[in-house]
């Protein structure tokens, strides 16, 4: 029995909605360990200079921030998985060029604008994070809008509430939100 017209279009339509989904899973599954990496990373960015002042702040940043590209790119390459295809690998080697692109614009900012206030600049990439996070969420996977949130909502809180402990706060619940949602989206 051949099938009508509009059951052929229900039945495309099924199939391109389970493909968007599919899609955004894959999506998921890959950008969890990349939010764990830099969720490690800002946990201890921003903790370790409260535990060890005579190291130096941009020091510590300098070198999680190079571990953190080198993570992302080693993720990217399927460490660990041998389901990469070509193509998703390509999708992961972009993801990690887009983290090493960040990375760059917010030295370059920062190093252009050279904020007086410490808090200024610690809390920046945060909000740099919370808006970047913010589109991926609105254009391709709505999960990230939730991570964005806490991300920049924290940081804009202590920024403006309790600037004496603003590293910390960032630490813990910016860094502990990457960790999380790292673990949330590699769930599916």
């Amino acid at each position: 029995m051949a099938m009508s017209h509009s059951e052929a279009t229900l039945a495309l339509a099924d199939v391109a909605r389970a493909r968007r989904r599919a899609s955004r899973f894959l999506g998921y599954r890959r950008a969890g360990p990349h939010l764990q990496v830099w969720g490690l990373v800002w946990v201890l960015g921003y903790g370790l200079p409260t535990v060890l002042p005579d190291i130096g702040e941009l020091w510590i940043w300098a070198v999680l921030d190079v571990a953190g590209v080198a993570g992302s790119i080693w993720l990217s390459r399927g460490a660990g998985t041998n389901d990469l295809s070509g193509q998703s690998r390509k999708a992961s080697l972009r993801m990690a060029g887009a983290f090493a692109v960040v990375f760059l614009f917010v030295w370059a900012t920062l190093a252009v604008m050279h904020p007086a206030n410490p808090a200024a600049w610690r809390v920046y990439p945060a909000l740099v994070l919370g808006a970047i996070y913010g589109l991926l969420g609105v254009f391709a996977l709505p999960r990230f809008l939730a991570v964005a949130a806490v991300v920049a909502a924290a940081g804009l809180l202590a920024f403006f509430l309790a600037p004496q402990v603003l590293s910390l706060v960032i630490a813990l619940v910016g860094g502990g939100s990457l960790l999380l949602g790292g673990v949330w989206m590699r769930r599916f």
